[in-house]
């Protein structure tokens, strides 16, 4: 699509933008009142091209450019404005199709408000202004313009007009369900184009339009009547892509009446004459019906081969449509850039001699330019120079800084090093000193347990529980607390790295993974803690085990590497 876009795009600058750059850079050509009032209309004839042929963002480029070269005319030989109503209504046509529905309004107001139009343009445009609210799902805005084209087409009595305004009016109803009014129009339409010279086509339209109404209120017998009445007249005009899509509408008709075999010998019957006719957009529409009715009827596998089909057919469609529509636009543009070149040899002559004059100003221009350009050079130049220098500058200022901060760190480290290891002495110190208060209250509860008084039994047991109370208190009291203040001091993160690294441990395997830790003998731990030799390896062993650890793993390494 984009690729599609760019070529169409350079036919447009190379075909009319070439020759509108010459005839506005030509002042003596813009004394002449039809140089650009013909290229507007040449513009126009284009755009309807385009238009035919579904290109409708192609077409808007054109216009616009056909509206700039009208509006350069200084007194254009248009009568009532023909040539400029036409652009606005055919750019405002095409910006409808591409759902640029805002700028769509403003051109067909600008029929309307342009003096001097003709009225049956200006009925036009309010039949254009009514398509748009229809799309834009605003009855009541549609209906007051078409009242307004109404009023106009009192005094023309154009047919066309008022079947315009009646379809219209019945695409208004449809908004709001309303299906009767809907029917009435149409009728209305259908009656009116008997009176029109080319009457089968209109009545064509305006039966299928009927069809579709019919469908909504679910008469289908009353649709499939219409159906079959377009298909006459459509035959009549020989126009087999137009019988084949109504024979397609019918068909469809068929299926919902429930009239299966009906329904599909003529869809079949479709898609021949679509595959002969080429016909591939009404091929594709018919493989998903097809597809739809075997599903309905459990056939997923045909199912899948129709949409396959569709699916090919989609894409065959879009690259062939692409191809011819662009193929038919360059030759369009060739042929006018041919008849063309000659008056646009004849501008060159004239404007060469203004390219040498623009042509020595530009050398004085640049040459100003570069020796501006040079000084600026120089100035830059200059400043970075001095910059450069104030930043190495900077930069040995900085290198100073760093040396001194290393130096600074290094004393801190070493300070920290030195105090460090006399808290560790100061820690080890403590824990000797709790070893040996440790001893001693071992020895103040054997030697209680073995006293003997002469003093009656009952005082000799009270003296008893109050000296193996306070031996106690000195085993398990305040010196564990000071021990693990002075442990946490040291060793700050030891407890934090065990309970993440460990959960799960008791508050007494935690505070024998300390003593551990600090590298005490086992039985320097044993007097600590009370214990026999082979309790505190016992208790090495569970906890070892509590940790997880293999039997290769030395529990005190693991437990010294936590600190």
């Amino acid at each position: 699509m984009l690729k599609k876009s760019f070529i169409l795009f350079s036919c447009i600058l190379t075909g009319f933008g070439t020759q509108e750059a010459h005839a506005y850079q030509n002042p003596e050509e813009t004394r002449g009142r039809c140089t650009y009032i013909d290229t507007a209309r040449q513009y126009l004839e284009n755009a309807k091209n385009l238009i035919d042929n579904e290109l409708y963002n192609s077409a808007t480029t054109v216009l616009k450019e056909g509206i700039a070269a009208y509006q350069r005319c200084v007194e254009p030989d248009d009568s009532n404005f023909q040539t400029l109503s036409s652009l606005y209504y055919n750019l405002g046509f095409a910006y409808y199709h591409v759902s640029d529905y805002e700028h769509s309004l403003a051109y067909f107001y600008k029929i309307v408000k342009l003096q001097g139009t003709n009225p049956r343009m200006q009925a036009k445009a309010y039949i254009g202004i009514s398509n748009v609210f229809n799309s834009l799902k605003n009855p009541q805005e549609s209906i007051h313009a078409l009242k307004r084209a109404r009023r106009i087409n009192q005094s023309l009595q154009d047919r066309d007009i008022e079947i315009g305004v009646l379809n219209n009016l019945a695409n208004a109803h449809a908004i709001n369900g309303e299906y009767d009014s809907v029917l009435y129009c149409l009728q209305r339409a259908y009656e009116y184009s008997f009176l029109l010279a080319d009457t089968t086509g209109k009545q064509v339209s305006i039966l299928l339009n009927m069809a579709n109404a019919l469908q909504a209120l679910f008469r289908w017998e009353e649709s499939e009547y219409c159906y079959r009445k377009a298909l006459d007249e459509a035959r009549k005009l020989h126009n087999h892509y137009l019988c084949n899509q109504v024979e397609y509408g019918l068909a469809l008709v068929l299926l919902n009446q429930g009239q299966d075999q009906a329904g599909l010998e003529l869809l079949e019957k479709c898609l021949e004459e679509a595959s002969i006719l080429d016909h591939k957009r009404l091929e594709a529409l018919a493989h998903q019906r097809l597809s739809r009715f075997c599903m309905e009827h459990g056939n997923y596998k045909e199912a899948y081969n129709h949409l396959a089909i569709k699916q090919s057919l989609d894409d065959s469609i879009f690259n062939i449509e692409s191809e011819r529509n662009i193929n038919r636009l360059k030759a369009d543009f060739d042929i006018y850039q041919i008849e063309t070149s000659k008056q646009l040899l004849e501008r060159d002559l004239a404007i060469y001699k203004n390219k040498i004059f623009r042509r020595n100003l530009n050398i004085a221009i640049l040459a100003l330019l570069a020796v501006a350009a040079l000084g600026i050079a120089l100035f830059i130049a200059r400043k970075l120079i001095r910059r450069n220098r104030e930043y190495n500058q900077l930069n040995n200022r900085l290198d100073s800084l760093k040396e001194h901060i290393d130096s600074e760190k290094q004393k801190l480290n070493e300070r920290f090093r030195s105090e460090l290891e006399l808290k560790h002495k100061e820690l080890t110190t403590n824990a000797l000193l709790l070893v040996k208060s440790e001893e001693i209250a071992g020895d103040i509860l054997e030697n209680v347990k073995r006293l003997q008084s002469p003093v009656s039994k009952a005082e000799n047991d009270k003296r008893l529980r109050e000296i193996e109370s306070l031996a106690q208190e000195l085993y398990a009291g305040k010196g564990w607390e000071e021990f693990k203040y002075s442990f946490e001091q040291v060793n700050s993160a030891f407890y934090k790295n065990l309970n993440e690294k460990y959960p799960g441990l008791t508050a007494s395997d935690q505070r024998f993974a300390a003593l551990l830790s600090l590298g005490l003998t086992t039985k320097e731990i044993a007097i600590m803690t009370n214990r026999s030799v082979r309790g505190v390896e016992t208790s090495k062993f569970r906890l070892k085990k509590k940790m997880g650890l293999d039997v290769s793993e030395n529990l005190i390494e693991v437990l010294m590497n936590l600190k």
